[in-house]
């Protein structure tokens, strides 16, 4: 896909809403004829499945990057919500609009499709803190609502965040993280017994400076 179509309807859709944006909208936003534009693609739900797919697939390739470097389950933990939180700061024109849109907007194919993806990614930090609870590093009873809560709670970020002096996105991905390990009932002590990399780890760095309260 052009660079330039992606760009446009990236910027419509997140300024005008998915039902707000037409072809005719994206076509004058790239510069190209409305005849043109359908060489990239043949409906408007098409490009905007397109945009979706390969945004959640970005974020999904950040997370498996960042948890290839790490072993501790309370570490994995520790990175899929930092990375979750980072990448809200950076993409909030794709994940408030495009990752977003009312499945009604969509026809029943292409929203079930939607719903497979954003259910993949779920699925995905599930199986983290799944790994948390085995190692008895995290301790929650009700991880499911935890997950959404988590995920929730990342996808906010975008509704506010503007990068300040203080207010980073590293610092308000450190924080979030931590937050999240108060959710889901992170110990320290049973971590920093069990872990090889014990205060170490990247799981007890981030929970010794950035826990709340602290």
């Amino acid at each position: 896909m052009s660079l330039k179509v992606r760009e446009a309807a990236v910027e419509l859709f997140s300024r005008q809403g998915y039902d707000g944006t037409s072809m005719r909208d994206i076509a004058k936003r790239s510069n190209i004829s409305v005849a043109n534009l359908y060489n990239y693609t043949d409906s408007k739900e098409t490009l905007f499945w397109t945009l979706m797919k390969a945004a959640v697939e970005d974020l999904m390739h950040e997370q498996r990057e960042a948890l290839s470097h790490e072993t501790c389950s309370a570490a994995r933990f520790v990175v899929f919500a930092y990375t979750h939180a980072k990448h809200h700061t950076t993409h909030a024109r794709e994940v408030v609009r495009l990752g977003n849109t009312p499945m009604e907007s969509l026809s029943p194919d292409r929203a079930d499709k939607v719903r497979a993806v954003r259910d993949e990614y779920e699925g995905m930090f599930r199986a983290v803190i799944g790994e948390g609870l085995k190692d008895d590093f995290l301790k929650t009873d009700h991880y499911v609502l935890a997950n959404r809560a988590i995920l929730q709670m990342g996808v906010g970020i975008s509704l506010w965040f503007h990068p300040e002096e203080v207010l980073t996105s590293e610092s308000v991905a450190n924080v979030y993280a931590a937050f999240a390990m108060a959710i889901v009932g992170y110990d320290s002590d049973a971590h920093d017994r069990t872990c090889a990399a014990g205060t170490e780890c990247v799981a007890a760095t981030t929970w010794m400076k950035w826990a709340p309260g602290r």
